[in-house]
C-alpha cells in the first residue's frame, strides 16, 4: 500500500461537515474570490506536510499517523455525539475534544509561518550587529536548525508542533452554541482564538470576551466555546446556548479574520452575506508587519539613522 503524500492539516472529517454532496464553497479570504466546486478531499492539504525528512528517522510518517489514530478518530466520534444531542460531553468525549483542539491549534501552516517570522526577525536583529553570514553561523552554533534564508528546517518545525499538541485546555469549561438554521463557516484555521473583543460583543452567557477563549465550529449549526475555568469557577455551569443572527455574524467575522488563507461554507447558504472579507486585516498580516522590523517605527528608524550619522562625524573629528 502506498503511503500518503498529500496530508490534511485540517482533517477531512471536519471539512465534510460543512459540505453537501462532497462539495462546499471555498473563498480566498484576501480576495473574496469563491470556488463553488471545492472538495474536502483536496482542501487544506500540503504534500508531505508532516513527513519527517531525516534519513535516521525510522518512521517518517509517525506524526501523520499519530494525528489520524490518536487525535482525529476519537474527535470525530466525540463531535458526532455532541451534534446528536450529548451535552455536556462524556469524560471520554471531553478528553477527545480537548486533545483535538490542542493539536489543531498548532498543527497548521500558520504555526510554521509564525515560527519563521520570529526566526527571521531574530536573524535580522543579529545581522545588524555582525552581518548576515556570521549571524546565521552563530545561531547554528547555538543549536538553531535554520536554513540559509533564515527559516527553520522542516523537521525542526514538525517536532516543535508535535511537542505542543498537548497544550493545556483541560481546565477550560465548554459551552455548546446551537443555531436553528445553518449559520456558520469554518476555515483552514478552524480553532479560533477570542480575546477582549469590546463592549458590542454579544453575550453568550459564558464570557466570550475573556482572553484565551477558543471556539470550534462543528458544523453550520453547532459551535463549541472553550472558556478558561479559572475565570468562571463557581459562577456558571456548562451549558447549551441558543445562538441568534448577531451571534452568528460575530462568530463568522472572527473566524474569517482568523483564517489563514481560506474559509469554507455549505453551498446552500451564505453565512458571509454582508461581510467584506477583503477589508479585514488578518492576524498573519499584523504579525508580519510587527516582525518585519521589530519595535521600530519609521520615525524611530529616521532618528536612529541621524544618531548613527552624528556618531560617525564625531569619530572622524577625533
Amino acid at each position: 500500500m502506498s503511503e500518503p503524500k498529500r496530508q490534511h492539516f485540517v482533517p477531512r472529517f471536519l471539512l465534510r461537515r460543512f459540505a453537501k454532496d462532497g462539495r462546499f464553497v471555498r473563498i480566498y479570504r484576501a480576495s473574496g474570490k469563491a470556488n463553488t466546486k471545492a472538495s474536502p478531499r483536496s482542501a487544506c492539504t500540503i504534500e508531505d506536510f508532516y513527513t519527517i525528512e531525516d534519513p535516521a528517522e525510522p518512521e517518517p510518517l509517525r506524526v501523520e499517523k499519530k494525528l489520524a489514530a490518536e487525535i482525529e478518530t476519537p474527535a470525530a466520534l466525540a463531535i458526532e455525539a455532541i451534534v446528536s444531542g450529548e451535552f455536556p460531553p462524556s469524560d471520554e468525549h471531553r478528553a477527545a475534544l480537548i486533545a483535538f483542539v490542542s493539536a489543531q491549534f498548532v498543527r497548521g501552516p500558520d504555526t510554521r509561518n509564525f515560527l519563521n517570522h520570529v526566526m527571521r526577525a531574530l536573524v535580522m536583529n543579529r545581522a545588524r550587529k555582525m552581518g548576515r553570514a556570521r549571524a546565521l553561523a552563530d545561531l547554528r552554533q547555538k543549536g538553531f536548525p535554520i536554513n540559509a534564508d533564515g527559516t527553520l528546517t522542516k523537521d525542526a518545525m514538525i517536532h516543535m508542533q508535535e511537542s505542543a499538541f498537548d497544550l493545556d485546555f483541560a481546565s477550560m469549561r465548554i459551552a455548546l452554541i446551537v443555531f436553528e438554521d445553518p449559520a456558520l463557516i469554518t476555515s483552514d484555521r478552524p480553532v479560533v482564538q477570542w480575546g477582549n473583543i469590546g463592549p458590542d460583543t454579544p453575550s453568550f452567557g459564558v464570557g466570550i470576551d475573556v482572553p484565551h477563549s477558543v471556539c470550534l465550529h462543528l458544523d453550520p449549526r453547532h459551535a463549541l466555546l472553550f472558556v478558561p475555568g479559572d475565570v468562571h469557577v463557581g459562577r456558571w455551569e456548562e451549558r447549551r446556548v441558543d445562538g441568534d443572527a448577531l451571534h452568528a455574524r460575530r462568530l463568522n467575522e472572527r473566524a474569517a479574520a482568523w483564517a489563514f488563507e481560506r474559509v469554507f461554507h455549505d453551498p446552500d447558504h451564505d453565512p458571509l452575506a454582508g461581510i467584506d472579507l477583503t477589508s479585514m486585516k488578518s492576524f498573519d498580516v499584523e504579525l508580519r508587519d510587527a516582525l518585519s522590523d521589530p519595535g521600530r517605527t519609521k520615525g524611530a528608524r529616521r532618528s536612529s539613522s541621524r544618531s548613527q550619522r552624528r556618531k560617525k562625524k564625531a569619530r572622524r573629528r577625533k
